[in-house]
């Protein structure tokens, strides 16, 4: 709604006849009469609680998780002067926050030429994504519209950086990834990423919205390079326990706490 107010997103004639109105009363209808009700962070399980009504007993936090095959991968310390990476994985759309992360990248790229950019899973013609960045700049970016899940620990080998600029997230499943290939993360303080992610711990977090804070904080990790490191480490060990197979445990125990308690009535 911000970005509709900004100018930047232009919302469906249809948008006021059912998602922005009748699909919501559904959605806070439905987790009032559920038994078990699952949300991704808590600033979501807060809202659901204050103002949908819904019993704060039955409203939990699960997050998202990573497969096996996204842990314990070799970690790649970054050698002395070699060139950085940055890579930025998500739909290339006004709600991953790419109306302020791409003239970042702008400055980025124009003032320090050691520095490269991958943009993957943009879902949409390289030549949308080419065209918003410098004619200068353009032979370091790397766009890639679409991948296989598989493949991602492959095409993030080489990457230092993670810039997750998003304005609205539930959780941030690309971020906890990246972390687990080795990447330090930059990210905005929306729920999803504060839900896994400490500023200064394994992270940097940065305001929403905020282009110039993206420079700052892109420039502070290519001018420290043992900070870099720290938060690369630090990530790689918080993404390590987002394995699925220890969150289904933890969700398969609420489902049967729920269903005990539908028994007892």
């Amino acid at each position: 709604m911000e970005e509709v107010q900004r100018g930047n997103l232009q919302f469906s004639w249809k948008y006021p006849l059912y998602r922005g109105s009748i699909r919501l009363w559904e959605s806070a209808a439905s987790m009032r009469l559920a038994d078990l009700v699952l949300l991704l962070n808590r600033r979501d399980r807060e809202y659901a609680v204050e103002h949908l009504g819904v019993d704060p007993q039955k409203a939990h936090v699960i997050p998202n998780g990573i497969p096996e095959a996204f842990l314990n991968l070799p970690f790649e310390p970054l050698p002395e002067n070699a060139p950085l990476r940055i890579a930025q994985i998500g739909t290339y759309i006004v709600r991953k926050g790419v109306q302020y992360a791409t003239p970042a990248l702008n400055t980025i790229l124009a003032r320090y030429p050691q520095v490269s950019v991958s943009l993957l899973g943009t879902d949409c013609p390289e030549e949308k994504v080419y065209a918003d960045f410098d004619p200068g700049v353009r032979d370091r970016v790397t766009v890639v519209p679409y991948y296989t899940h598989e493949t991602l620990p492959d095409l993030l080998k080489g990457h230092q950086i993670k810039l997750f600029p998003t304005i609205s997230e539930g959780f941030g499943l690309a971020l906890i990834e990246a972390m687990a290939c080795g990447l330090a993360p930059i990210t905005t303080d929306t729920p999803g990423p504060m839900e896994m992610v400490r500023d200064g711990q394994d992270a940097i977090v940065i305001p929403c919205r905020d282009t110039e804070a993206i420079v700052q904080a892109v420039e502070r990790l290519i001018g420290d390079r043992p900070y870099l490191e720290q938060l690369r480490r630090n990530a790689y060990t918080t993404a390590q326990r987002y394995s699925w197979s220890r969150i289904a445990q933890d969700t398969l125990a609420l489902y049967e706490k729920a269903r005990y308690l539908r028994k007892s009535f």
